[in-house]
């Protein structure tokens, strides 16, 4: 039932280019976008990331919607786009994928479309609603980034980057609004060093507080680092700065409890004791059921009586 994802695009040979195209969200789908070019660099693989999304015209082309939990009742950007497009393009590729709901979108695809799931609640969800499609089962991405690489990375200073994207724009006239402030990073400087006042030094408290949160008591030394790092997933040089940042504070931390997905995932390919609790759906679950359980023993299921 598991699909070889590396073995998947080398006997398809994309011959054309492939456009990726970014998820919006936070630090852990920064996560998601970095593994997902680890993983195409690894094969040498041709793809371009859509930066200008309002110009972009798939018609034609073969686009991979970037992994994560999109597809879903909490929002909307993956299902608008596969409405507009999913008919024009020559071949879309959702990479591995949270689903529920969307049953008129997911009826609606055709043989052009391969959906990759990433646990088997969605897998078995898609192969019913979606019949005409090519339903596969894969791991999150965030698995395949180079740990050691992120840790490494020094991208450049924040404010270059910003500097550098806006120049960016206006040679290329692009009219991409995910440039975010240099306000964002002062604001992240500050819930850093707020929690290094009341945090402990070992063990890391990080729960959410969108909305897939759920009613479990936020500790007072809580801190949401996929939202302090939420740097934006449409510039290249902004995905490794928000990565480095997320996985450098992680490490700094023995024991990790959250409802974050992408935190539990780091923490695991860190080898840090995470006890991983519900978020407000069956995501958590049922992804430590798939990728985590059997090959992160570090990782420990907090169960349904936490939400």
């Amino acid at each position: 039932m598991n699909t070889d994802l590396e073995k998947y695009f080398k006997e398809n040979n994309f011959r054309d280019g492939l456009y990726i195209y970014p998820n919006p969200g936070n630090a852990g789908d920064a996560l998601i976008s970095i593994g997902t070019t680890h993983f195409f660099n690894k094969l040498n693989l041709d793809y371009q990331i859509v930066m200008d999304k309002k110009n972009f015209d798939p018609t034609g082309k073969t686009v991979l919607y970037s992994g994560g939990g999109n597809l879903v009742k909490y929002y909307s950007n993956s299902r608008e786009f596969f409405l507009s497009n999913h008919k024009k393009l020559k071949k879309l590729i959702i990479l591995p994928h949270t689903i529920s709901g969307n049953e008129d979108i997911l009826k609606e695809f055709g043989q052009n479309v391969d959906i990759f799931t990433r646990e088997l609640f969605s897998f078995e969800h898609v192969k019913k609603h979606a019949p005409s499609a090519n339903v596969f089962l894969s791991k999150d991405m965030a698995f395949y980034m180079d740990v050691d690489e992120v840790l490494g990375h020094r991208p450049m200073n924040f404010f270059l980057i910003i500097l550098s994207k806006f120049f960016y724009k206006l040679k290329n006239d692009v009219r991409s609004e995910n440039i975010p402030s240099p306000f964002v990073l002062i604001k992240s400087k500050i819930k850093e060093a707020k929690h290094k006042l009341i945090s402990h030094d070992k063990v890391l408290n990080s729960f959410r507080i969108d909305p897939e949160k759920t009613e479990i008591e936020i500790p007072r030394d809580n801190i949401d680092l996929s939202e302090v790092y939420k740097f934006g997933t449409e510039y290249p040089y902004l995905i490794p700065y928000a990565a480095g940042k997320f996985l450098r504070y992680l490490n700094k931390y023995e024991v990790i409890h959250t409802n974050r997905l992408h935190i539990s995932i780091g923490g695991a390919m860190l080898g840090k004791k995470v006890y991983l609790y519900p978020n407000s759906y069956f995501k958590n679950q049922a992804i430590y059921e798939y990728s985590l359980k059997n090959s992160y023993p570090n990782v420990h299921w907090i169960g349904d009586k936490n939400k």
